[in-house]
């Protein structure tokens, strides 16, 4: 433009940079910039010595991205008064702030504000500091960087200046109220916050609660941010420091050893061993105990005392929030008691259904008793008594909670402690068995009025309340056994079942006596015997009429469990130990990016053709009209509708239809009509035009998904992340810890770090091998902006589906919805996810989703009747930020397979993946399962088991046979056998508790055998056993069994003589085994040679060395195994002859040939 122009309008020369940039010349926008820069500081000067230094080797002029972050660094860096005049500079502040919002990050400016605010901290500093930063902080480029973030928050937690606090607290809640829920603002609110501000503190609390907590926020990011920086305080005590607990560092002190008492809590939190062994150690003084509750009683009194139940303070806000995450205190029981008390209110603030006089009513009532425990000097017990009963009240009716308060008034602490032993389970159980409050309300009010006249009012209570429970179970239910106390367990159960049974699919009189049936198992303790196959009587629990339908069911469960000895290829004795053992609850816990762009997008995909489930819509004529749209698509159904409507509206117009149309018209006629509809215009207008548009909607966005082709453009990333040999041994000679699975990590920072890898190591590679590493991370990230660009234009389209049921009364449709939007909505971040193998009915209940759903009215969840059975596993899977609730579960069964190779036997095989469907969720629900399934394998080891990963499963994960194979591979490596993919044929058995919902091989209700691809996971000692000696263990077993039993077939083996443990008298032959697992391992050998030669056991006498004292292991060695392994291992040691030749009968038959040599059968 010339100077000219630049003198005529007189433009600035601090915002000439900005213009340049906007016009794209970024070489006059450098010099502009450094033309400013000049006006302050003395740039050249720097640069000169940057360049003494051998940090800078070019002109101002030539600067690029790394020498202008060589300078900032410099500038920002100095703690002389040169870097504060910099800062303080307004000119300079401006430039540094245009070019850090200008830039966004292609110069990684913001990398210095950590390292620059640790040596600028004046109040005019931090102020300028904020002036520069704040812009970009509140941007999504600001998370990028976790560590320098939480340098910052550390390096300002618990600043004494209250303006810079107040900094802090606004940037945290501005994150907050502009959707950022994320660690950093609560890092910056707990870096502001001080509890000496007892008023700063008091509005902190308030506005977390009701911007936080009442947006239905999950706690337990806040919870992560203040126990973190108080866990990390502990760390870094000195070992020679004071580790005391006092009136200062109690709450500090008191987090840190509720985190202690879990090892999982303790790793989670990242507290060290040597804090946990200096905290047990200081609690193990009363004083501690003491101060640390009487520090958290003090602040509870304290709040009571004003006005403003939002006003809790933000310090005291953190106990109950903790307590609320982990469960519980360990052993100090009331600290835990008074704390989840607490917690229990909070929730009732957070509460946006609780009416606002009952939260002020409650809030009064317990100021008032705090009042008169302090003033009556109650004990700790009492009080803790009075906390867990009102917890329990309040989060049971908030409402009913004002009538437990009168009743509470009147109690003595002798009469609150029996109260809470003796009546309160039983009013806790009657109102769930209620539908409503009000009788309880009453009972309660008339136990107030003479609670302190009648000495004989408990015991009466008591037995009215059990009378009344046992009729209302047996009226519900059917149940005529119920235990004398209800346990929180217990009430669980009733809760669960009871919502399930209100919400049961197609109820009828033989599925409402079977849910009766496992409640009535639940309430008394039975459910994990009944799974595990023990013996049940229906009459025993339930009235003649429900006992005879469940009677019945109990006889065909027995015929058809597929679990038998014949099939697994074990002894029959062994069964039952085998079944018991099948139901023990596995877990496993693996930490991971859960949600990065490849496997958020297939997740998106994989629930949008959820969409496609007919069985999600529940009325006849949706599901007829999204099948007419699946069918014929919604652009072919909209065309041909529109002609149909145009024909009968006006039928003078002719309007044509094309030989394409044809079906199309039959299906819309055919939908009518079995709908009992005419074929009508306005008929067509309202079903077909007006009132099909959701579901066009739906089709229309699947159709999009298909255009892009979604799916394909995720397995290219995939391939291009796998990276070559050459390239995974670049990076190791760089130092980095690469290997080919390097790919699978969180995708966008490890680019990042991978360019600034490249560039660091410029100086250690060859040019072909700069190229090639360059060539690698450009074409990942060339795929990632077209996944980022699809994934995009999907979520836009998605907003229409929201749009299009936004008023829905379709309770599925509104889930699925809602876990769309959760995956759209969460943030990519690394977190735990805990995955547990589970027979629980409540965990059931409780987690399943989808159709299946217990909580609603899922399509077809009475097919959930079916885990009363001994081969049916729930998979469920939590993030670590989830108390209830999942994130993904899916089915697994245990089934007879018949394998390639004509092999068969008994397998896992698990079902397609509901929720977040990732290849992290499927690779730890497989893992949990292979905890099972190791544990089987080593108490039995050549049972005929394996896993099966079907390709139901894979394809929700977005994974694909070779794919899942090498992540099996990576993280098992020899410690499996893989079987390639292929047709396995599964054998599901029919229940006797109605059908399954299997979606793996056809039809979803279908019992019986069906043809799956997939592959199998087995153990590599397995195979090499089953190859190397077929079934010997088995025959052990089997052999052994028949001794045990005194069997004739026992005399194949050795002469039917009398055991002689002491001699003579009494036993089996099988007291072999007895004897091995009582003798030093030394000496197995000489006893199996002695019951070779002699037909019987040894006596005392004849062998001392083989009987240590009854009771004691051997004195300096170990006993031997009892296991029919261990002798058939003893028995392939060749016959030595015994030290003690001991006379006695010999065996006058030759032995069978099986037991020579080198095998024992």
């Amino acid at each position: 433009l010339g100077k000219d122009f630049i003198a005529a309008f007189a433009i600035p020369v601090q915002n000439l940079h900005n213009f340049y940039y906007l016009t794209g010349d970024a070489v006059r926008a450098r010099a502009a910039l450094l033309t400013k820069l000049q006006g302050s500081i003395d740039k050249l000067a720097i640069i000169e010595t940057l360049k003494t230094q051998g940090q800078l080797d070019v002109d101002a002029e030539e600067f690029g991205v790394e020498e202008e972050r060589t300078y900032w660094r410099y500038v920002l860096g100095d703690s002389s008064e040169r870097g504060r005049k910099v800062l303080l500079d307004g000119s300079v502040r401006g430039t540094l702030r245009s070019r850090i919002i200008e830039t966004q990050g292609t110069i990684d400016i913001r990398q210095l504000f950590a390292e620059y605010v640790v040596v600028h901290t004046t109040q005019a500093e931090i102020a300028a500091t904020w002036s520069v930063f704040e812009p970009v902080m509140t941007e999504e480029l600001w998370s990028a960087l976790p560590e320098e973030t939480a340098r910052f928050w550390r390096f300002y937690a618990g600043h004494p200046d209250p303006s810079v606090r107040t900094i802090l607290n606004e940037f945290g809640m501005k994150l907050l109220e502009e959707g950022q829920r994320d660690i950093d603002a609560f890092e910056a609110i707990m870096a502001g916050a001080a509890p000496s501000d007892r008023q700063a503190d008091a509005s902190l609390g308030k506005r977390i609660i009701e911007l936080v907590l009442k947006s239905g926020f999950n706690k337990i990011q806040l919870i992560h941010a203040l126990v973190f920086q108080q866990v990390r305080l502990i760390n870094e005590t000195p070992p020679d420091a004071s580790f005391v607990v006092t009136v200062q560092n109690w709450r500090q002190m008191l987090h840190g050893i509720i985190v202690a008492q879990d090892p999982d809590d303790a790793q989670s939190y990242q507290l060290t061993e040597a804090a946990v062994t200096r905290l047990k150690a200081a609690y193990e003084k009363a004083e501690a105990k003491d101060v640390s509750l009487g520090g958290l009683q003090s602040e509870w009194d304290a709040y009571l005392a004003q006005d403003d139940p939002y006003a809790m303070p933000l310090s005291l806000l953190q106990t109950p929030l903790l307590l609320d995450l982990v469960g519980n205190a360990g052993f100090l029981t009331h600290v835990e008691s008074l704390g989840l008390f607490m917690n229990s209110f909070v929730d009732v603030l957070a509460s946006v259904t609780t009416d606002e006089q009952v939260k002020r009513d409650i809030f009064v009532g317990m100021r008032q008793m705090e009042e008169r425990f302090t003033r009556e000097r109650w004990s700790r017990e009492a009080r803790s008594d009075y906390y867990n009963i009102s917890r329990s009240v309040i989060q049971a009716d908030p409402d009913l909670f004002g009538n437990f308060l009168s009743l509470f008034r009147v109690l003595t602490p002798a009469q609150m402690r029996q109260f809470a032993r003796e009546l309160y389970p039983l009013y806790r159980t009657q109102l769930t068995l209620m539908a409503d409050a009000a009788s309880l309300r009453e009972r309660v009010g008339q136990f107030t009025s003479v609670v302190s006249t009648d000495p004989e009012v408990f015991a009466r209570e008591r037995a009215e309340l059990l009378t009344d429970i046992k009729q209302r179970f047996k009226d519900g239910f059917g149940i005529i056994k119920t235990p004398d106390s209800f346990t929180p367990e217990h009430i669980r159960s009733i809760l669960n079942i009871s919502l399930y049974l209100a919400n049961l699919r197609g109820r009828t009189p033989e599925k409402e006596a079977t849910l009766g049936f496992y409640l009535a198992l639940m309430i008394n303790d039975q459910w994990d015997s009944y799974r595990g196959g023990g013996t049940v009587v229906a009459q025993d629990y339930l009235v003649p009429e429900k006992a005879r339908i469940v009677g019945t069911m109990l006889e065909k469960r027995q015929q058809n469990s597929p679990i038998t000895a014949v099939r697994l290829g074990i002894a029959e004795g062994k069964l039952e130990a085998f079944i018991r053992l099948l139901q023990k609850r596995s877990s496993s816990v693996v930490v991971g990016d859960v949600e990065t762009i490849d496997v958020k997008l297939a997740n998106i995909v994989v629930n949008l053709r959820r969409l496609e489930d007919l069985d999600l819509y529940e009325r006849a004529l949706d599901k007829d009209r999204m099948r007419v749209l699946l069918t014929y698509g919604a652009k072919a159904v909209g065309r041909v509708t529109a002609k149909l409507y145009q024909s009968l509206a006006t039928p003078a117009k002719g309007i044509a239809f094309t030989p394409e149309d044809g079906p199309v018209r039959q299906a819309i006629a055919q939908v009518l009509e079995e709908n009992n509809m005419d074929l009508t215009a306005p008929t067509v207008k309202e079903v077909f035009q007006d009132g099909i548009k959701p579901f066009a909607t739906v089709v229309n966005v699947l159709q999009y998904v298909e255009d892009t082709r979604a799916e394909e453009a995720i397995s290219e990333l995939r391939k291009r992340l796998e990276p070559s040999d050459k390239i995974v041994a670049i990076f190791n000679r760089l130092g980095e810890d690469f290997t080919p699975s390097s790919g699978a990590l969180a995708i966008s920072q490890d680019l990042n770090y991978l360019d600034s890898i490249i560039v660091k190591s410029e100086s250690e590679l060859s040019i072909d091998e700069r190229a090639l590493l360059t060539e690698y991370v450009q074409h990942i990230r060339e795929q990632l902006i077209a996944l980022q660009g699809i994934y995009d234009r999907v979520r836009e389209r998605f907003v229409a589906i929201q749009q299009s049921y936004a008023h829905t009364d379709n309770l599925q449709v509104q889930d699925a919805l809602k876990e769309i939007e959760k995956i759209i909505n969460v943030r990519t971040t690394q977190q735990a996810v805990t995955t547990t193998v589970t027979t629980n009915l409540n965990e059931v209940v409780e987690n399943i989703r989808a159709c299946l759903a217990c909580t609603r009215e899922g399509g077809n969840n009475d097919t959930n009747l079916t885990f009363g059975d001994t081969n049916k596993f729930f998979v469920f899977s939590q993030s670590e930020t989830q108390q209830k609730g999942s994130i993904a579960d899916e089915i697994v069964f245990f089934v007879p397979v018949s394998l390639p190779g004509e092999k068969e036997g008994m397998a896992f095989v698990f079902d397609r993946i509901y929720g977040t469907n990732t290849p992290t969720i499927l690779l730890n629900h497989i893992d949990a399962v292979m905890k099972k399934y190791r544990a089987l394998r080593e108490q039995f080891p050549t049972a005929k088991v394996s896993i099966v990963v079907t390709q139901a499963a894979m394809s929700t994960a977005g994974l694909d046979s070779q794919q899942l194979e090498k992540r099996l591979t990576q993280r098992y490596g020899n410690g499996i056998v893989l079987g390639e993919p292929a047709y396995i044929e599964v054998d599901v058995n029919e229940s006797a508790t109605g059908d399954h919902y299997i979606e793996f091989g056809g039809d979803g209700r279908r019992a019986g055998k069906r043809q799956v691809t997939g592959i199998t996971l087995d153990l590599p000692e397995t195979v090499q056993a089953q190859k190397a000696r077929p079934n010997v263990l088995e025959q052990i077993e089997a052999g052994i069994k028949e001794l045990d039993d005194c069997q004739p077939q026992a005399s194949l083996f050795v002469s039917p003589v009398y055991a002689a443990g002491e001699g003579g008298g009494g036993g089996c032959q099988s007291e072999i085994l007895r004897l091995l697992a009582r003798a030093p391992a030394q000496f197995v050998r000489e006893i199996i040679a002695f019951w070779k030669t002699h037909g019987r056991l040894p006596t005392r006498a004849e062998f001392p060395e083989a009987f240590p004292a009854r009771g004691d292991a051997p004195e300096g060695g170990k006993v031997a195994p009892s296991s029919a392994a261990a002798v058939g291992q003893a028995e392939r040691i060749p016959v030595q002859p015994p030290e003690h030749q001991p006379a006695g009968p010999k065996r006058t038959e030759t032995l069978p040939e099986c037991v020579t040599g080198d095998t024992l059968l």
